[in-house]
């Protein structure tokens, strides 16, 4: 589980946990050519663009949300951000 950490200006903090479950479905939704072509659809885009490929790989996203179990307990953002603004993403 991802756990993202938010601390604001006003000493409020709130975690956001999202379960490697949300990650899956996502990356299977990410894959979809149905979605890639109503994607294109509402852009407008009628030839390649070099930015909005045709299709993403879902194999490709399985094999993130696995390396991304292995390593738990890394922390991959820990920024400070003005005046006492913090946010910090741990897997």
């Amino acid at each position: 589980m991802i756990k993202v950490m938010i601390k604001t200006r006003k000493h409020v903090q709130f975690m956001v946990p999202v379960p490697y479950a949300v990650l899956n479905c996502l990356g299977a939704l990410l894959s979809s050519q149905l979605l890639w072509k109503q994607i294109k659809k509402w852009t407008n885009q009628t030839k390649a663009d070099p930015w909005l490929p045709d299709s993403l790989d879902k194999e490709m996203f399985n094999l993130i949300v696995s390396s991304l179990k292995k390593h738990k307990g890394l922390t991959l953002v820990d920024a400070d951000l003005q005046e006492n603004m913090k946010v910090k993403i741990i897997l």
